[in-house]
């Protein structure tokens, strides 16, 4: 005896639309799933270019109040009076000013690395927040403490606001 083929039941008209809307949904989904990820990339971007002046202000004013109070120590030493000092007591407070103003600004914009990188050079540094008498305090600077944490602050700093963060950020 002959088998006979047996015929697959006709499927239902919505069954091809259901398809059709799955499909539409999946592309949906992808679509923005990329939209998301192209816009948290364009976020990272921009954050990026944010940080960068505000991270290199504060570099660069750390630097400059390092080596002025360094000046200003030496100056101590020998026994030159701070007026006669490369480095005036004007200048100095002017400093002291700049890097209190930086280090307000990264605490607005940085990352929390970049936060605990910044404590660790301000902890080689005298304080920039000066008490009632106005007068900032020279203490001496930790050259080699400076240094290191400046470098670790750079690498920070490099991770945060390069447009292409290096391999192991």
């Amino acid at each position: 005896m002959e088998k006979k083929h047996r015929q697959p039941a006709p499927r239902p008209w919505w069954s091809d639309a259901a398809v059709a809307i799955f499909a539409a949904a999946l592309g949906v989904a992808g679509g923005l799933a990329g939209t998301h990820m192209s816009l948290s990339a364009a976020r990272e971007r921009e954050t990026r270019d944010i940080r960068r002046p505000v991270y290199r202000t504060y570099i660069d004013q750390a630097g400059a109040f390092a080596t002025a109070v360094m000046t200003v120590r030496q100056c101590d030493v020998r026994g030159v009076p701070r007026s006669s000092c490369e480095v005036t007591e004007g200048q100095l407070q002017h400093l002291r000013h700049d890097l209190q103003g930086a280090t307000n600004e990264m605490h607005t914009m940085a990352s929390n690395e970049a936060i605990e990188a910044l404590r660790e050079v301000a902890a080689t540094l005298p304080p920039t927040l000066i008490g009632l008498t106005g007068d900032p305090v020279v203490d001496d600077v930790d050259e080699p403490a400076f240094r290191r944490a400046f470098e670790v602050f750079a690498d920070v700093m490099r991770c945060d606001t390069s447009p292409e963060p290096p391999t192991g950020c």
